[in-house]
């Protein structure tokens, strides 16, 4: 993740790296399985707002920095994606409430539901 001098955030993965604007639309799908949103293991997925599913990998990552482990894992694949499809996402006894309610904002399985980036600059 970079910061701009703009304070923009820029999401890198330089070995799948691409510009988007609100009206790109992509046809493929890259990622590492354990930070990709549910809806792109669906047969949906090339009609997934990619802006919803860069706030879930932002919050995967940022579940991983802060407790030293993905949100959900698996021994496959399949394994990860079941669990990032069904599972509800679990947080250590004592975690800070209001980075609860963040992580399950950005962690949210509804894509329509899912903070956008400007819900998280403002409200948090």
């Amino acid at each position: 993740m970079l910061l701009t001098s703009e304070d923009i955030l820029k999401i890198s993965d330089f070995g799948a790296s691409r510009i988007i604007h609100k009206d790109t639309v992509i046809n493929q799908n890259q990622g590492t399985p354990a930070f990709m949103s549910p809806e792109l293991y669906t047969s949906q997925a090339d009609k997934v707002d990619d802006f919803a599913a860069d706030v879930w990998a932002l919050g995967a990552s940022l579940y991983c920095m802060v407790f030293g482990r993905i949100p959900f894992h698996g021994e496959s694949i399949n394994d990860i994606s079941k669990h990032v499809i069904n599972d509800p996402i679990e947080f250590p006894t004592g975690t800070d409430q209001l980075l609860i309610d963040l992580l399950k904002k950005m962690l949210e399985k509804d894509p329509s539901q899912r903070a956008s980036f400007e819900d998280i600059r403002v409200k948090f």
